[in-house]
This record gives structure tokens, C-alpha cells and sequence, in this order.
């Protein structure tokens, strides 16, 4: 993801931790996502992808959210999200 995208992100969602579980204690700024913090930083800002790019997911706005570094990747792959496969359809054969 170009970084262009993770700060559109980032502008959009206020620069709030937006995952279920933000693990930023409240009493040092909850789910505020401090700006200029280095790349590796734990409580820097990235965009995570809602749906895993593993999963299908995309770079699209819409399956991205603002999180900080330590939440993105407490969360991984699989984290908070459910995949269903379509029920299998019926052919009309017997």
C-alpha cells in the first residue's frame, strides 16, 4: 500500500484507533494515534485492511480503517473477521 493511502486513511477515520480492541492504554490517549511517530513505533498509525489481503481483501478505502502499529498486529490475519462460503447451489440434478 502506497503511503499516500495509509494517510488518507488516517485523515478520514481522525486519527482514532478504529479496531475493536485498541490496546492503547486510556489514561495515555486511548484511541488517539499520535502523527510523526517513526514507521516502527508501536502506537504509530497504519491502515489495516478490514477484510486480510490473505482473504481477498483489497487497498480499497473501504476495506481500510486506522489503527495503530500494536493493534494492526495483535490482530494479524485473522483477527475479528469472519469469511462465509456460499451455500453450495443446487444443480436441479437428482
Amino acid at each position: 500500500m502506497d503511503p499516500g493511502t495509509r494517510r488518507r486513511v488516517l485523515r478520514r477515520d481522525r486519527w482514532r484507533c478504529t479496531m475493536p480492541v485498541c490496546l492503547h492504554p486510556p489514561g495515555q490517549g486511548g484511541r488517539t494515534i499520535t502523527r510523526g511517530l517513526p514507521h516502527d513505533d508501536p502506537w504509530a498509525g497504519t491502515a489495516d485492511h478490514v477484510i486480510p489481503v490473505t482473504y481477498g481483501g483489497s487497498d480499497a478505502m473501504g476495506n481500510l480503517r486506522a489503527a495503530h502499529r500494536l493493534c494492526n498486529q495483535h490482530r494479524g490475519a485473522g483477527g475479528h473477521v469472519t469469511i462465509s462460503t456460499p451455500p453450495e447451489q443446487e444443480t436441479g440434478q437428482s
